[in-house]
């Protein structure tokens, strides 16, 4: 797995896993040892010694278990979460500090339990900050780190603690002076850790509370608990989280004391325990990189059973050397089973919710915009500030995506999140008023990239067929599909409309029995591939009616002419009529070698999302619009690309190319894809009259509209239940 680079945030919280850490290993260690001094001086047997530290433990864990759920949920409204988080870590930080002020066994006990219990609540937060600090996809390795420089960091005041208490004597210390001293070490350690933290977590997941904070945690609560037992996988984790997780911490918090009941050497006992804090270290890390290979359920199953093996080992201990191979078992397991187990917890329940704005910002101009669910209304935020957001979520993801062509196909990689980007950098002027050509040139230029592995797909027409996530040409041009299947997955929407809704039953076999008669070309978009509409083949074809289609492609010069051209005319002078107007034949549900798909109605056909020719496309518009040397000879190379790949033998000399020619090559290359009516606002032609095609407002020969259209209207609905939302500007 590839090293991470990680936020500052991630490190402020990792370094909260080591301050705390210092606290439970002197729990696990010295404190039971000490404990053992005191009831042995207040009268209490071994047996009896190591009944009421167990008690102890278990007191805290269910007090714990019952304010948890109720401070969890009060924490997830508005601004409580680091407040209640730092009033448990003071409790555990007090409690520590003063364990070393009582002399008896019993208020020992009390003060211990409530150390704990500020201890394991803190933590309660502190996990569930984890998917506000991080991404899902960094999950596990940033929980594993922590535990990782948990174990290896709590050392360090450990070993100061350690050699005061053993050594303490020869510089005139006696023990009890050296526990307090410790104990007091570690508190600071634990509170000075605990400090960037604090100043650099934001709760950025939090519900409004409505009313009294109180009554509205326990109605919260109560959902809560409805929720989960409607979601089966959250609640029988939860289930079994609550016996596994009990049992690694009861391990932890009696291996001291069970070994020093045994009557083992006190000063092996400790040195081995250090052992475990060692083992533990790479071990966590090794686990939270075997997370990015193998299943995360997995991994914790392995852990569990592996424990459960340990635990039996332990039962048969007798000896010293037995208690060492323990230490080295448990630190291989322990830190593995505790992060994962958080880390998997914090991607199964919602953090709350974050969306896509990019097709809000580009059909509406404005969006309610939120990050966590709420009872209030989302606030109404501007094209400029989503355009904002969306930048910032594209940097922040990219460096935790597959390198180029190494993700799943039908899943974005980095050259996906690069092409997103430069998509939103050439239409900046739109969104923000402010152009952004140089960037589009940048990111359209990494997609570029030859040592990415993507490239042009050699014939235009494999890329919309149903093998087009098998066929290797094709794939190596999509960077990102909307995944298709005939079998597994069916709708009458996806790349089955855009095949059916373009389909007559007079035309030629495109593997699906369902035409329906809906779209044909508009003339406009046949007139950028034949500047005289007499040069159209209108050929009656029987036997062969594909070869309708090869007549059109040769007469065009450009085989992305994919139009069928028997029994139509090219003027669409009826809206109604569906001869009228020439048929696409862009979409199908065949395969590349012509055998069908899985189904012969719905298709296997992939949409490309993402190809690489759009690169191509962004980068030569905005080496125009920018200028500066070279530009026309650079776009009109990226122009010829093209054009070579549709062997298409027509191209202006690179000082005649000009942005109206490279709109045109965005609809020769394009159509059907989703991208002319962006295109068409970004030139300003969409609602001009410098600009007309058939039917534009309403009229065959076509006509200007008002500059309103450039956005729809904000839906009825949404600005009734949303008072937050204002309604644009005309409508």
């Amino acid at each position: 797995m590839k090293k991470i680079k990680l936020t500052a945030l991630e490190r402020s919280w990792i370094l909260y896993d080591i301050g705390n850490s210092a606290f439970i290993l002197l729990v696990s260690t010295l404190i039971p040892i000490y404990f053992n001094a005191l009831a042995t001086t207040g009268g209490l047997n071994e047996s009896l010694y190591l009944s009421y530290w167990g008690y102890a433990g278990s007191v805290s864990t269910l007090l714990v278990a019952v304010i948890g759920p109720i401070c969890g949920t009060l924490a997830d409204h508005r601004g409580f979460k680091k407040p209640i988080f730092m009033a448990c870590m003071l409790l555990g930080v007090l409690g520590c500090a003063a364990m070393g002020g009582v002399g008896g066994w019993l208020a020992f006990l009390i003060v211990f339990v409530l150390a704990k219990v500020g201890y394991s609540s803190s933590l309660v937060f502190y996990d569930a900050m984890l998917p506000e600090v991080t991404t899902d996809e960094r999950m596990d390795t940033v929980s594993s780190m922590g535990y990782a420089y948990g174990y290896i960091g709590s050392v360090i005041p450990f070993i100061l603690c350690l050699l005061l208490v053993l050594f303490g004597g020869k510089i005139g210390v006696g023990t009890g002076t050296a526990m307090v001293v410790s104990f007091l070490i570690t508190a600071g350690w634990w509170f000075v850790c605990t400090q960037p933290l604090l100043k650099r977590y934001r709760q950025t997941a939090f519900v409004e509370h409505t009313g009294s904070p109180v009554f509205s945690t326990f109605r919260q609560l109560g959902r809560t608990f409805r929720e989960v037992r409607q979601q089966k996988h959250i609640f029988l984790y939860l289930l079994a989280f609550f016996f596994f997780i009990d049992g690694v911490y009861t391990i932890i918090d009696m291996a001291t004391a069970y070994g020093t009941a045994l009557g083992l050497d006190t000063t092996g006992l400790l040195l081995a325990l250090l052992l475990t804090q060692f083992v533990a270290f790479p071990c966590s890390i090794a686990f939270g990189r075997f997370s990015a290979r193998y299943d995360t359920g997995l991994l914790i199953k392995i852990c569990i059973l592996c424990y459960t093996g340990i635990t039996l080992f332990a039962v048969f201990l007798v000896s010293q050397w037995q208690f060492w191979v323990l230490a080295v078992l448990v630190g291989m397991f322990q830190g593995g089973i505790q992060a994962l187990s958080r880390s998997y917890l914090g991607k199964i329940i919602p953090a709350e919710r974050s969306g896509e704005y990019f097709g809000m910002m580009d059909t509406f101009g404005k969006a309610p915009f939120t990050e966590h669910f709420s009872k209030e209304n989302p606030p109404q935020k501007t094209a400029s500030e989503l355009f904002a957001y969306i930048e910032s979520e594209l940097e922040s993801i990219e460096n935790d995506m597959s390198e180029p062509r190494q993700a799943p196909f039908g899943r974005a990689d980095k050259a996906a999140c690069w092409l997103l980007r430069a998509r939103l950098y050439l239409n900046a002027e739109v969104y923000t008023g402010q152009p952004r050509w140089n960037d589009a040139i940048t990111y359209a230029g990494k997609v570029l990239d030859p040592s990415n592995g993507y490239g042009l797909c050699g014939n235009y027409e494999q890329l919309f067929m149903a093998d087009n996530d098998e066929n290797p040409d094709a794939k190596k041009e999509i960077i990102l599909s909307i995944r298709q299947d005939g079998v597994q997955a069916k709708s009458y929407g996806g790349s089955y409309f855009l095949i059916a809704a373009t389909q007559k039953s007079d035309m030629p076999n495109r593997g699906t029995n369902d035409p329906w008669e809906c779209i044909r070309t508009r003339k406009a978009l046949v007139d950028k591939f034949f500047a005289n509409s007499e040069d159209i083949p209108f050929t009656e074809y029987t036997d062969n009616k594909w070869q309708n289609v090869r007549d059109v492609q040769a007469a065009a010069k450009d085989e992305r002419a994919l139009f069928y051209t028997t029994g139509r005319k090219a003027e669409l002078e009826s809206v109604g009529k569906f001869t009228d107007g020439l048929s696409f034949m862009k979409w199908s549900n065949l395969r590349s070698d012509g055998q069908p798909a899985h189904d012969a109605k719905i298709p296997d056909t992939d949409i490309p999302f993402f190809r690489l020719a759009e690169a191509y496309l962004i980068r030569a518009e905005a080496y125009l619009r920018a200028g500066g040397a070279n530009a026309q000879q650079n776009a009109w190379l990226d122009i010829k690309a093209l054009r070579d790949r549709a062997k298409a033998t027509e191209i202006p000399s690179a000082n005649n190319l000009t942005l109206d020619y490279i709109l045109d090559e965005r609809a020769r290359e394009l159509y059907l894809e989703g991208f002319r009516r962006t295109d068409l606002i970004r030139y300003g032609y969409f609602t001009s009259s410098t600009y007309l095609w058939d039917w534009k407002g309403g009229s065959f020969e076509g006509n200007g509209v008002s500059s309103i259209y450039n956005l729809y209207p904000i839906p009825k609905t949404e600005t009734l239940t949303n008072t937050n939302m204002t309604q644009n500007p005309g409508y």
